[in-house]
């Protein structure tokens, strides 16, 4: 058997699979963790990202199986488990025998598996979708709105896609903390790019309307979250309170850079 190996995006998936199938299908496999838990009578080999080779692949899915298709299987490209890759590629070699109506057939495990990886993702990117929240920060090159969120799943192309049309006439950086990756969209653009970031520049970013005012004004980061956590405490029901229900609601994972709820 032989174990082709990448980097784990969805560029890496889709070129590792476009090796895989010239090597052949009966004797491939795919791997996104660097031959980490290696196999005996394994061969492993690790192929870049080529994102020429990727193109190919996901032209082939989108004109052979259907667009529905391609989405679901690059959504599942950007899950965080580990066989991602394997049921992608397995699941591809039974599509492309099939035809678009795999998809319904949930009794192959191949399917199902990438049914599963497929919708873990778009669940978590809709709840950062109404969990995420910007404030307004400036560096050295001016000032823009900043949102940091710490995903289990890849789904910063998924958030960026969404606000580059929802806060299209904005500047705006999403920052990825657990993969120091961050978007960047300037103002009237319907682009966006993407680059790495560390803690430490996010550390030097200050809130750009106190800096402005010398003090915490009305307009203030620091100012909306004290108004909205005194908004919250004089809503809530002491007697409804519960605790469990919240937690089930918005799990503390998502909480991570909500000020009011840490």
């Amino acid at each position: 058997m032989i174990i082709c190996c990448c980097d784990g995006s969805v560029d890496g998936i889709f070129t590792a699979i476009y090796r895989a199938w010239e090597i052949g299908t009966s004797r491939t496999a795919i791997s996104v963790t660097d031959g980490e838990n290696m196999e005996l009578f394994s061969e492993y080999r690790f192929f870049e990202a080529d994102s020429r080779l990727a193109a190919k692949v996901a032209s082939s899915i989108s004109r052979k199986l259907s667009q529905e298709i391609y989405t679901q299987v690059y959504n599942a490209a950007l899950s965080y488990e580990d066989d991602r890759g394997d049921a992608i590629y397995h699941f591809l070699i039974d599509a492309f025998k099939v035809g678009p109506g795999i998809a319904s057939h949930l009794v192959n495990p191949y399917v199902m598996r990438v049914f599963e990886l497929d919708r873990n993702v778009r669940r978590e990117a809709h709840n950062f979708l109404g969990f995420l929240r910007f404030g307004q920060y400036r560096d050295a090159q001016g000032s823009f709105m900043l949102a940091r969120f710490a995903p289990r799943n890849d789904i910063l192309d998924l958030m960026s896609h969404h606000f580059a049309d929802r806060l299209y006439n904005e500047n705006w950086l999403i920052a990825d903390t657990s993969r120091h990756l961050c978007s960047i969209h300037r103002a009237g653009n319907r682009e966006y790019i993407f680059s790495d970031i560390t803690d430490e520049y996010l550390n030097t970013l200050v809130d750009a309307t106190r800096e402005h005012t010398g003090s915490a004004s009305i307009d203030s980061n620091e100012a909306i979250e004290a108004l909205f956590e005194t908004f919250r405490s004089s809503v809530s029901i002491e007697a409804r309170h519960n605790e469990k229900l919240q937690q089930q609601l918005m799990p503390l994972r998502y909480r991570t850079y909500m000020n009011t709820y840490t």
